[in-house]
């Protein structure tokens, strides 16, 4: 299913300012096998919007499951069809995966074309916790 403009923008821009701090990025990729985080098979994996390795890590282009141990932050730009899906759902998986961070990116408004507010969880004791937000037109800035 395509993907509103909106989500790549926001999504690209997240990307963008990963690999500025030199991380290789990869959108719409497996995030491991996310299945057995729910105690299936993995047939019903979770596909990630965008993926942030960690430094160093040099992903093969031919993949499209990735390694939660090799993955730093996994970047998702909910909608409110998605919202429970990505907020409560996968933000439990790739805390159970161990995935040190996770960006989920909301619209604040229909007006607003091209920007949304990140929500930035970090892991700790098996958890995420909320340890910021910011806007997405504010990460270029942060990264210069």
């Amino acid at each position: 299913m395509p993907v509103t403009g909106w989500r790549w923008l926001v999504v690209l821009a997240a990307l963008e300012y990963w690999r500025g701090l030199g991380h290789a990025i990869l959108g719409e990729q497996y995030a491991a096998d996310s299945g057995f985080g729910r105690g299936g098979s993995g047939k019903n994996n979770f596909v990630a919007d965008g993926v942030v390795f960690k430094l160093g890590h040099d992903p093969d282009p031919d993949l499209a499951t990735r390694d939660a141990a090799d993955v730093h932050v996994v970047v998702e730009a909910v909608s409110v069809e998605s919202e429970a899906r990505d907020a409560e759902e996968k933000l439990t998986v790739y805390a159970q995966l161990g995935v040190p961070q996770y960006w989920i990116i909301r619209r604040e408004s229909p007006e607003v074309k091209k920007d949304g507010l990140i929500s930035m969880y970090e892991l700790a004791d098996g958890e995420y916790r909320l340890v910021g937000h910011r806007l997405v037109s504010q990460l270029a800035a942060a990264s210069e």
